[in-house]
């Protein structure tokens, strides 16, 4: 017997299959580790984490992006190269990050070829500055990811 669904329930299925976009709000950082995006509600498959100098970073430092807790590349990158450059995170522990351009491939093709995006629960989406910010530079960070629990949100 074929069972049928409710126009509700076929809506809220469409819905949780969505792609959304979480995006920090451009700042200043210190030379430590920053919460910088918080998970909560439940599951998320995160497709792709983009760092974003929206204003130049004049202090040379670099980045290390963990979620809950976990690299997601091998080694930090200088991120003073200029205002509106961008990188896009590999998300393998065991992959080096790209130097950010204005021009990046997304999925980064460095970590694609291992795997194909991060699946997390509750918890922190964590940027590690090495140095010291100018006061100027702003940084922020931008988040593509799916709900697998439909109270999930990325914030």
């Amino acid at each position: 017997m074929v069972q049928t669904r409710g126009i509700s329930q076929l809506v809220a299925d469409l819905h949780r299959r969505e792609l959304f976009v979480a995006s920090s709000v451009p700042a200043f950082y210190t030379a430590a580790a920053h919460n910088v995006l918080v998970i909560t509600g439940g599951l998320v498959w995160i497709h792709m984490l983009l760092e974003y100098q929206d204003v130049t970073v004049t202090n040379a430092t670099t980045t290390i992006v963990a979620i809950n807790g976990l690299n997601q590349s091998t080694a930090a990158v200088d991120i003073a190269d200029g205002a509106l450059f961008i990188r896009v995170i590999p998300f393998d522990a065991a992959v080096v990050q790209i130097a950010s351009a204005l021009v990046s491939t997304a999925p980064s093709l460095t970590g694609h070829a291992t795997n194909r995006g991060v699946v997390s629960g509750p918890g922190n989406i964590q940027v590690t500055f090495a140095t010291v910010m100018a006061a100027a530079g702003r940084y922020s960070l931008h988040c593509l990811y799916e709900k697998i629990h439909e109270n999930a949100l990325i914030v």
